[in-house]
């Protein structure tokens, strides 16, 4: 009974050791996304001060799908860069749609001023 005893604690304590190692790597990975979707969105807001507006947005979608989506304030800033190269670009009506669908309501409140009729894009 004794041998049985030790057996099973030897076994949780083997499960628990397997169930962490999983977690850390598991946040590892998350934040090395994090991170990875991160620099890609500069790479791509910097594309789109240089005018390359195709360039920056494949690689501002790269990072969309980079960055988990619980991190909901690291992905409205890539909404925002998005939509700026589209606003850039004259394509306000893309500009809108994408920042409605943004997890953070601060961009919908420029896509109501993108909307307005006094808006007008200035160079």
């Amino acid at each position: 009974m004794n041998n049985v005893s030790k057996l099973t604690k030897f076994l949780i304590c083997v499960v628990i050791v397997i169930a962490v190692a999983l977690l850390l790597t598991y946040e590892y990975f998350l934040s090395y996304q994090i991170e990875r979707g991160t620099k890609m969105a500069d790479q791509g807001l910097k594309l789109v001060y240089e005018g390359k507006y195709t360039e920056a947005e494949v690689l501002l979608n790269k990072a969309l799908n980079a960055i988990p989506s619980y991190k909901k304030e690291s992905l409205s800033l890539v909404y925002k860069d998005l939509a700026f190269s589209f606003e850039l670009q004259g394509k306000i009506d893309k500009a809108i749609d994408l920042s409605f669908s943004s997890p953070k309501p601060e961009l919908s409140a420029r896509a109501v001023e993108l909307k307005s009729p006094y808006f007008r894009i200035t160079s």
